[in-house]
């Protein structure tokens, strides 16, 4: 696994953990959910908060083998990291969807201990989610196979498109439905890169993109002289104020900002040590209440492709006539003072295990530049006052969290650098790229 996800799930764990007793405002007014709703609700809680479970479990089996030595090592480079954590669910929704029979390492357990109503959690969520205008959601399955389209697949609101995956034109069938629902400036490219070809064990393509813009609850205002961020590089910095809800530790505070006429806000937590953080080691938060509490943050774009996804090549997974693999995440962040914006485009991939283990395509790519780890600056954390103002400068790493206060984390990720504000830990691809095939050949040893 790599350094841009585990610490994530580490993250979402935490900062649902520290969340867990505080009901954060609302201020749309809907009304209190039924007992029935309650328990899809839960179902579709405890899903979330198995698969971060699940990923931590197989860290932690992955780090008792050996470990590979790469040929051309590489520290990877701090900056900023991204998760999304709701595309990641949806996608392996769909695969509880028995649709074929699939091996699914690392979360096997998980989906077969999950009940059937997943699918009405995720139509329930999906009703309300959706209401909001400034969200928007869209999934599919591409596949030249005539899948049973089950009634959970209409609940999970993915849509069957026939597509000859051997075909070249498939690459841009994929491309162009994806773009249709991300058409903003913010998401440019192409999710497959032209030219490439899609392995030829794929027997279906499986993507989902949520793009979530959300407008702050009073007016940020411009910091005047920028500010030095982990002691390094100078950053424009915005100031929000409002009377928002504040934890604290002797390792962290924890803020929580929520946006304008929505259930969802954004949960930033400013650690004493980054790397403690990492380990989801957060102390134990307290809340407390300020009669004014002012955030300084620093404004930040990014765009991220994680080409890394594969979780495990550990076999010790019930074997089907398919495999299912995560393929990638491409993400869009962007905090400014005039809004908050997230996009997510998440993949994954089924493949035939028979087709699988006649390929001989190595699908080799070329590595980028090493880049160099910075140190991380820490320090201890100023403790406010009770029923005073409370100042919080985010000038040092820190993480930030999308919560929905129904859904839980849907984005999370963290800020350790302000040295590029365009990142990513994607490979430089070679030609002929064979999309997805490089993370397949990890499996080999598996059947």
């Amino acid at each position: 696994m790599t350094r841009f996800l585990y610490p994530i799930v580490l993250l979402v764990v935490a900062v649902t953990n520290i969340r867990a007793n505080v009901i954060p405002p609302v201020t749309t007014g809907s009304p209190p959910l039924s007992d029935a709703e309650q328990l899809l609700f839960g179902v579709y809680h405890n899903f979330t908060i198995g698969i971060a479970k699940s990923i931590a479990d197989n860290d932690v089996a992955m780090s008792a083998q050996p470990a590979p030595v790469p040929e051309n090592p590489c520290v990877e480079p701090a900056g900023i990291q991204v998760n999304s954590a709701f595309g990641l669910t949806h996608l392996l929704a769909i695969i509880h969807e028995q649709i074929w029979q699939v091996s699914v390492p690392v979360f096997e357990k998980l989906l077969l201990e999950t009940p059937k109503t997943l699918s009405d959690a995720y139509e329930f969520i999906l009703k309300n989610f959706l209401q909001d205008p400034d969200v928007t959601f869209s999934s599919a399955i591409f596949t030249a196979d005539s899948p049973t389209v089950t009634p959970g697949l209409g609940k999970l609101k993915t849509q069957v498109i026939n597509t000859d995956l051997t075909k070249p034109e498939s690459v841009d069938s994929i491309n162009n439905f994806l773009v249709k629902f991300l058409s903003t400036p913010s998401f440019t490219g192409n999710y497959i890169p032209k030219g490439a070809t899609i392995s030829p064990a794929a027997k279906a393509i499986l993507v989902n993109t949520l793009h979530a813009t959300e407008t702050w609850s009073s007016p940020p205002t411009k910091v005047q002289s920028p500010e030095k961020f982990n002691g390094v590089d100078d950053v424009d910095m915005i100031e929000i104020q409002g009377t928002f809800q504040v934890m604290e530790s002797d390792k962290a505070v924890e803020v929580f900002i929520p946006f304008q006429n929505t259930k969802r806000g954004l949960s930033l937590i400013l650690p004493s040590d980054i790397m403690a953080a990492f380990k989801g080691d957060l102390g134990d938060p307290q809340l407390v209440n300020y009669t004014l509490v002012r955030v300084q943050i620093p404004v930040f774009k990014a765009t991220i492709r994680n080409l890394e996804a594969n979780l495990t090549t550990l076999c010790n997974f019930k074997k089907e006539e398919n495999f299912a693999q995560l393929l990638d995440h491409v993400l869009v962040i962007a905090l400014t003072q005039e809004k908050f914006e997230a996009i997510s485009l998440t993949g994954g991939q089924i493949n035939n295990v028979e087709k699988f283990k006649k390929l001989t395509v190595t699908g080799k790519t070329q590595q980028g530049e090493c880049g160099t780890e910075g140190k991380f600056l820490t320090a201890p954390l100023p403790q406010g006052n009770s029923n005073s103002t409370r100042l919080i400068v985010f000038n040092r790493p820190f993480t930030w969290t999308l919560l929905d206060q129904n859904l839980g984390p849907i984005f999370a990720g963290t800020v350790e650098s302000a040295q590029s504000q365009a990142t990513s830990n994607s490979s430089t691809m070679s030609e002929p790229f064979v999309f997805g095939l490089e993370n397949q050949l990890s499996f080999a040893k598996c059947f």
